[in-house]
This record gives C-alpha cells, sequence and structure tokens, in this order.
C-alpha cells in the first residue's frame, strides 16, 4: 500500500501479521511491564526540604495504588487539603483494558513518576495502558500544556498523503463526538475507517469521566489539532495531555472484547438493558395499536366498498387508495402539483411512496355526480385498456372525496377516449363504443389518430370521414394488406368504425350491436353522422388540463 507496487501484497500482509501479534500481546499481558510513554517534570516545580509534602504525596499514591480494584479504571484522591503542602492526584486507565491491567500500570506508574521526577511539586507519567499525575495545584483541563506529542517514525506515501489525511481527521472528529457524548461510566471511543486501496487507520480517544461533555470536547479538539504541527504524514501518533489522550495507528492497537467489569460499565448496562426493553416494549404496543387501527380501517373500506359496488367490491378492493395516501402523494393538492382543471375537477401529478408517478383526477363535489355513478366509471375504465391510453390504478373514494388514479406518462391521454366525461363529468356504454371504433380504424389504416399523420386533414377520424363521403374508402387501408385482404370485409369494419365515433352519443351503436354487425352477414348498415373532429378534441384538451399540459394529449 505504501511505496513501490510491487511491495504492496507483501507489506500489507506483513502489516496484518505485526497488528495482529501487538493485538494478542495487548490481550494477554495484564501482568506485563507496562509501555512507558512520556512524562512531564517542570523545572519550576521542585522542593528541597517539605517533609509534610513529602509523606503527604507518599500517601497519596499509596492511595490511588490501593483503590484501582475498587474504581472504574479512574480515581482521585487528595491529601493535606487546606494547607500549603496539599498533595492532589489522579489516574486514568484505558477504557478498553481490565482492572487487572489496570492495577499492574499504576503500580509501576507510582514508583516510576518518584524515580523519573525526584523532589517534584507536579509531574505527570504517560504509559500505553494509564496515565497517573499530582501537584499541589491545579491542571486545567483543557489546556495542552503539559503534554506530550509522539510520532511514528514511519511516513504515509505522497500518493496516499490526501486520502489519508481526509479519512483520518474525519475518523478523528467522528470520535471527539462519541466519547463527549457518552453516556457510559466511561468516557472513550474507538474506531476504524478505510483510505486508499483498502488500506485501514484506527483510532482510540479518552477523556477523564468527571469532565462534562463541553470539556472532554474541548480537550479531545485541542488534542487533535496538535497532530497536523507534531506529527504530520506519520502512520501513527498520540497526543498526550493531562485530561485527555488521542492515538491513531495503521493497526489495531485497542482491545475491542475485553472491557472493564466494574460495577460502573454494570449500571450502565443495566441502564441500556432496562432503556432498550422499554423502547421494545413501546414498539409492540404500538404495533398492535397501529394493527387495530389498520384491521378497523380495512373493515371500513370493505363496508364502504359494499356498500357502493355490491359484487365487484372484492375485484376492486385491491384497487383502492387511502385519503391520506393521496393527500402525501400530491402534498394535499397543492397548487405546484396542479396540471389541469375543468368542469369535473382538477388534476393533480404526485409521487406514490414507492416512487411512481400518478395523475390523480379529484372530482368536485359541484359535478353532480353520485356515487352509483361513480362506480359505474371505475368499473368501466378499469376494463379499458388501449396502447394510447393510460392505465387507471385504481380509485379513492373516501370521505366525500372521490377521485381516479392513473399512471402518468408523458404525451399518453386520460381522456382520449372520454369524451363524455371531459364535457358533461360523466361516463356512459358510448365512452366504450368510442373507444372501439377508434380502435378499429387505427387497426385498418396502421396509423394513430394524430393530426401529424394526416397533414391535410384534422386526424384520421375526418380522414376515414372525407373518404366515406368521397367513396374512396380503400384510401384508408393499410397497403400491407390491400393486397390480401376481403375488401367487402374492410368496407363493412369502416362503416362500423365510423358509427361507434360519431359526435353525438346517442347516434352510437351499442356494444351489443356492434358485435351483432361485425358476427352477421348483414350488408344494410346505418349511414353514418360525422365523427367527433381534432377541433372539438383541442377543446377538450383544454378543459381537462388546460393548454401547457403534455400527459393528457389527445391521440
Amino acid at each position: 500500500m505504501f511505496g513501490c507496487r510491487s511491495n504492496m501484497f507483501l507489506f500489507n500482509n506483513n502489516h496484518v501479521l505485526v497488528s495482529t501479534f501487538l493485538l494478542f500481546l495487548s490481550l494477554f499481558r495484564s501482568s506485563a511491564t507496562p509501555i512507558y510513554n512520556a512524562n512531564y517534570c517542570p523545572s519550576n516545580a521542585s522542593y528541597q526540604s517539605n517533609a509534610t509534602f513529602e509523606a503527604n504525596l507518599r500517601v497519596l499514591l499509596a492511595s490511588l495504588v490501593s483503590n484501582v480494584s475498587n474504581s472504574d479504571g479512574s480515581y482521585y484522591s487528595a491529601m493535606g487539603m487546606g494547607t500549603t503542602s496539599v498533595a492532589n492526584g489522579q489516574f486514568l486507565c484505558r477504557g478498553d483494558l481490565s482492572i487487572a491491567t489496570c492495577q499492574d500500570c499504576i503500580t509501576t506508574a507510582a514508583t516510576e513518576i518518584r524515580r523519573r521526577c525526584p523532589n517534584k511539586t507536579e509531574s505527570v507519567i504517560w504509559y500505553d495502558e494509564c496515565t497517573l499525575r499530582f501537584t499541589n495545584l491545579y491542571f486545567a483541563p483543557t489546556t495542552v500544556f503539559p503534554g506530550a506529542m509522539l510520532p511514528d517514525d514511519k511516513n504515509i506515501s505522497a500518493s496516499d498523503m490526501d486520502s489519508f489525511n481526509r479519512t483520518l481527521f474525519g475518523l478523528l472528529n467522528d470520535l471527539v463526538e462519541e466519547t463527549a457524548n457518552s453516556h457510559s461510566a466511561r468516557k472513550f471511543s474507538a474506531g476504524e475507517s478505510e483510505f486508499a486501496r483498502s488500506s485501514t487507520v484506527y483510532g482510540f480517544m479518552e477523556c477523564e469521566p468527571d469532565l462534562t461533555s463541553a470539556q472532554c470536547k474541548e480537550c479531545l479538539q485541542n488534542a487533535v489539532s496538535t497532530l497536523p504541527s507534531c506529527c504530520g504524514g506519520k502512520q501513527g501518533a498520540r497526543a498526550l495531555l493531562v485530561w485527555c489522550s488521542v492515538r491513531y495507528e495503521l493497526y489495531r492497537f485497542y482491545n475491542t472484547t475485553d472491557k472493564s467489569p466494574s460495577s460502573g460499565n454494570n449500571k450502565s448496562v443495566l441502564r441500556i438493558v432496562l432503556i432498550v426493553v422499554s423502547v421494545v416494549v413501546w414498539i409492540i404496543l404500538l404495533c398492535c395499536i397501529g394493527y387495530f387501527i389498520l384491521k378497523r380501517s380495512r373493515k371500513k373500506y370493505r363496508t364502504l366498498l359494499r356498500e357502493n359496488f355490491g359484487e365487484e367490491s372484492a375485484t376492486l378492493e385491491s384497487l383502492q387508495f387511502s385519503l391520506t395516501t393521496i393527500e402525501t402523494a400530491t402534498k394535499r393538492f397543492s397548487h405546484e402539483n396542479k396540471i389541469g382543471e375543468g368542469g369535473f375537477g382538477a388534476v393533480y401529478k404526485a409521487i406514490l411512496p414507492d416512487g411512481r408517478e400518478i395523475a390523480v383526477k379529484k372530482l368536485s363535489q359541484g359535478s353532480g355526480q353520485g356515487a352509483t355513478e361513480f362506480k359505474n366509471e371505475i368499473l368501466l375504465i378499469a376494463k379499458l385498456q388501449h396502447r394510447n391510453l393510460v392505465t387507471l390504478l385504481g380509485f379513492c373514494l373516501e370521505e366525500q372525496e372521490k377521485m381516479l388514479i392513473y399512471e402518468f406518462v408523458p404525451n399518453k391521454s386520460l381522456d382520449y377516449f372520454l369524451f363524455e366525461y371531459a364535457m358533461r363529468g360523466e361516463f356512459s356504454e358510448k365512452s366504450d363504443v368510442y373507444s372501439f371504433g377508434v380502435i378499429i380504424l387505427e387497426i385498418i389504416s396502421a396509423k394513430r389518430n394524430m393530426s401529424s399523420n394526416f397533414p391535410d386533414h384534422d386526424d384520421l377520424l375526418s380522414y376515414a370521414w372525407e373518404q366515406w363521403r368521397g367513396q374512396t374508402l380503400l384510401n384508408i387501408l393499410d397497403s400491407n394488406i390491400k393486397e390480401s385482404c376481403d375488401q367487402s370485409e374492410v368496407i363493412k369494419c369502416i362503416q362500423i368504425g365510423l358509427l361507434c365515433v360519431q359526435e353525438k352519443p346517442y347516434d352510437r351503436p351499442t356494444m351489443t350491436q356492434v358485435i351483432s354487425y361485425l358476427s352477421s352477414s348483414i350488408t344494410e348498415l346505418p349511414y353514418p353522422e360525422k365523427p367527433i373532429n381534432s377541433k372539438q378534441s383541442g377543446i377538450v384538451q383544454k378543459r381537462m388540463v388546460g393548454e401547457s399540459s403534455s400527459v393528457f394529449m389527445m391521440g
């Protein structure tokens, strides 16, 4: 990963072996000698002959050592309070280590701090496993002095430097927040993050538990801020302050399993368990309440469907949308979602929770349409399918609201065949007949009912009507089948198609009559009247959605 590419695999594997070996040592060295890091022995804080302070310091250090087993890994004590010879001190063991390891470290530190810093009124000693300090004054919680900044002797490769720095300080910033906001008896956290080509950086930080969240955060931020100047580009480093510490390496140096089995931690675990159990109970309770509400709501919907649709209710149940779902999808029928409006009501573009785009026709209460007519419309539209028509997805019939829900497909029509609905706000069987007539003419001509296909005419219907009047009906016929078809049957189908698309609905035949025309050998059929033309279709389009929308284009 670092250095030459040819050595990348070897480096990574050696790195893993070193990491594993160091972690193995950290797990099984509970009685081993602590690893010394640094000390603070100020030259201006010495005493020459102060038997009282000397005695207080000895008792203090002995007290700290004897109280490790009764602590949570941190302990404070003071001797000679209220006098000029006071000695107060504190120790902090790493939060991921056992009390036995802590005991070994503090026992060693209490001896070594006096050996390394003789005749001092204040001193600090840092080990991998613990920190111990004493003073006759006071150490400020957020200061970077006294402190020790210890960089690793290996550098990050130049090619990985940017990725490493972004990853490292992102990780450390996250750990600062996690540590400062910890609600456990200890304030420490550890984590890892990958950077260039799957390398990993590991971080660990800890505060004295007595610090407030704000003090802990400031202390850790100050420690992290020293790293760029002392240790920039290094594969590992430590920022050791009096009240907190920060460390990172390219191997896992902390223990993720051996936590201190202290009473404080037990209380924290118990508190967490109680919180989790309470939350789970509330979730179960809320789920039960939600289930009964949903069950009751579904029963209400089924009752409403049975009242309005009778035997058809079972078929339509899967098509029903709740009012809440539609209100959410349309942003409570906001103006920005409205894409058209007519005498029947408004049309809204909406997005369902699963991401599907839909068009919602919200029928106005003043449209004069009741539940029976609405039922007929749903049953009719649900059975109609055509390549130029969008699909009816469902409906909403709730709290006096009546809505139709379609798929939203630009440049396809909700009202291509629904002339009566656009003009009068209602459907009839003749709507189905009209649609059928258009389909017949499109199949025979192999052309869509669009004005662009007929430059000299309004649309397919007007073109077919002109050919009928000019007795040149075969001009409509698709040239690919002109030689192989029964021309008399083609003329008959064209005539039936024109009968179905007549302008006035009552002039059109019923579907029963259409079937009779097609299945019998009748040669004399009614004479068709003028069909709906594109100018009327344009009026319909404007009434349905307005001139700016393309979703309901005719044809």
